[in-house]
């Protein structure tokens, strides 16, 4: 039964992914081509700085919501207060982040733009949480459907007519729009409405929802943000040595050998959690162990077929795709990539034995540990041999937390079900 509804979302979340990972295909190629290879580096930058902030915030919240809303009668109630926390948060960020924004590139413009995409991206990650929370794998799919088509359609019209010295402006433009009717879908599938968002914000209960989020949720944003800094510190490290002008090759090749392992394989992550909680709930352990264990081994088998498939055909399409330099130094980074970004898959899977127990200190203590190390590793690699191991911090630190999560899960196995909390 497990198994057969994990099967059906998985086609359903699968399919969905078909169109936005064709889009971020086509997407790194033409910005690199049309920005040119400064412009690009400095687009990379700043997109990834956003990517990290809503990830690491509101994907500890959408994951919340996941885990705790079969614990709440009122669950309309609950999704309010996390959309209502969300928008406060961020707001709360401001301040900060315009300093920082204005030092780095001095235009209010631009500090103003960034700063409501960030909004809009982050109530569009927690609505995407409330929608997979309501088992709607197919809205979800849609939605991503919706907002990555709007993106690409919207920025390849207007940078074609606007000079390129705006295309911050031009990608950001486009970014809140497609945030912006993604959430107006999103907010529809799940008969969520604007005055009931509105009309319900009472302190008191907001307030006890942070106190219920915090318990479970504080933690996974910690955990988010230094699970961004493994798989993107590398390109901080570069910046920082070279100049963000200069990363442009590299962020090219990481972005979309990365983001289009991530898309194909997400649709396993996005299903299996909350059936897995649902499964967990219904005493069915044996199954949710029985299920994880099945997909791990089958994206470890993924991975050698991967690695095998790029180094005979694959490099030199996607060099071309890209133009990436087409040498062996490019070609151990694109392994490293792939091989990271399989083994952090593969850990994402294994660690759901810990959110389900909310062991989530714990996973922050391990991608602590994962995180220290690659970072040390991409200092010291590329100071020392430059941007030919750019890849290896992110590989080491995928390789480190997924060790750490794989020997201390017994732990958590070994458990009777009596001392099992959900």
């Amino acid at each position: 039964m497990l198994i057969k509804q994990f099967k059906k979302d998985y086609i359903s979340y699968s399919l969905g992914v078909l169109i936005p990972a064709a889009v971020n295909f086509l997407t790194i190629p033409f910005f690199k081509n049309i920005l040119g290879l400064h412009n690009f580096g400095i687009y990379s930058f700043y997109f990834s700085l956003l990517i990290i902030i809503t990830s690491s915030f509101s994907g500890g919240i959408g994951q919340s919501i996941i885990r705790l809303h079969v614990e709440y009668k009122e669950v309309k109630v609950f999704y309010y207060n996390c959309l209502w926390i969300i928008s406060f948060a961020t707001f709360l960020m401001f301040i900060p982040l315009f300093i920082y924004l204005q030092n780095s590139r001095d235009s209010v413009l631009f500090s103003i733009l960034f700063l409501f995409s960030l909004l809009l991206s982050n109530l569009y990650t927690g609505l995407l949480g409330i929608t997979q929370s309501n088992f709607k794998a197919a809205s979800s799919a849609f939605a991503e459907c919706i907002r990555t088509i709007t993106f690409l359609v919207l920025s390849v019209c207007i940078l074609v007519w606007l000079p390129s010295k705006n295309f911050l402006f031009v990608i950001f433009t486009s970014l809140s729009a497609s945030f912006s009717l993604a959430s107006f879908y999103l907010f529809y599938k799940n008969k969520l409405s604007f005055i009931g968002f509105l009309a319900n914000s009472d302190l008191e209960e907001a307030w006890a929802t942070v106190i219920q989020i915090k318990k479970y949720g504080g933690y996974l944003i910690i955990w988010f943000f230094l699970s961004y800094g493994v798989s993107m510190a590398n390109r901080f490290v570069l910046a920082a040595i070279y100049g963000k002008e200069n990363i442009g090759h590299f962020t090219a090749s990481f972005d979309i050998l990365y983001k289009s392992i991530t898309l194909v394989l997400s649709p396993i992550v996005v299903s299996l959690f909350p059936i897995i909680v649902k499964a967990s709930l219904a005493g069915n352990h044996t199954e949710v162990r029985r299920l994880i264990k099945k997909l791990s081994f089958i994206e470890l088998a993924l991975l050698f077929v991967a690695v095998a498939f790029f180094y005979l055909i694959g490099f030199g399409i996607l060099s071309n795709i890209i133009r990436t330099p087409e040498t062996s130094e490019y070609l151990i980074i694109d392994i490293q990539v792939i091989a990271g970004s399989f083994l952090w898959q593969i850990a994402i899977i294994q660690h759901k034995f810990f959110e389900l127990q909310k062991r989530t200190l714990n996973m922050v203590f391990y991608i602590a540990i994962a995180f220290l190390l690659s970072i040390l590793t991409d200092v010291a690699v590329i100071s020392h041999f430059g941007i030919r191991y750019a890849g290896m911090g992110f590989c080491i630190g995928a390789m480190v937390y997924l060790l750490l999560i794989i020997y201390n899960k017994k732990n958590v196995l070994g458990l009777s079900k009596t001392e099992i909390s959900y």
